[in-house]
């Protein structure tokens, strides 16, 4: 499926404290919009395996290192204009 900026995907995921269902919606916006240390994810999945931090700006490749939450010792490098999902119940 294609997305664009500004999207809002809703979803319903089963987990809250009570394990009933929630209806919850992510927003899709370009990474380099974020603010660092904000989460997103790269896919519109309903669960949160994926979820990663935003981090600097990196000069030399002009990309912005991603961290995964689970694993601050994995991190990636994406471009600013990658799609991302935010605003997700986390």
């Amino acid at each position: 499926m294609e997305y664009t900026i500004g999207d809002r995907i809703e979803y319903f995921f089963k987990g809250d404290e009570d394990n009933e269902p929630c209806h919850d919606v992510m927003i899709v916006k370009a990474l380099k919009d974020l603010d660092n240390e904000e989460v997103f994810k790269l896919k519109p999945t309903t669960n949160n395996k994926n979820v990663l931090i935003k981090g600097e700006y990196d000069r030399s490749t002009g990309k912005y290192w991603a961290t995964k939450w689970t694993d601050i010792n994995n991190e990636t490098l994406k471009a600013g204009n990658t799609l991302v999902f935010t605003d997700f119940i986390f």
